[in-house]
């Protein structure tokens, strides 16, 4: 759930998960390397001009990952 942060470029995402025995999110940007996310809500995802990209999964206690949600952006500062 996507929503403007008090920052200009800084866009806040609430996740959530139906992920059986859940222990984490990871998230991607742009395509990049898988990471684990910071406890707590909101993500906030810093926006670069151009088009963004942001997956997010969940990951359960057995480390196996579940699907990925994506959202695209487009940004002009």
């Amino acid at each position: 759930y996507p929503r403007a942060g008090e920052k200009a470029g800084i866009l806040e995402v609430d996740v959530e998960t139906a992920t059986p025995n859940f222990s984490h999110f990871q998230v991607r940007i742009d395509g990049g390397e898988w990471a684990k996310a910071k406890t707590g809500a909101p993500l906030n995802w810093a926006l670069r001009a151009g088009e963004n990209e942001l997956e997010v999964r969940g990951v359960n206690a057995f480390g196996r990952a579940g699907r990925s949600a994506r959202l695209k952006i487009g940004y002009t500062d």
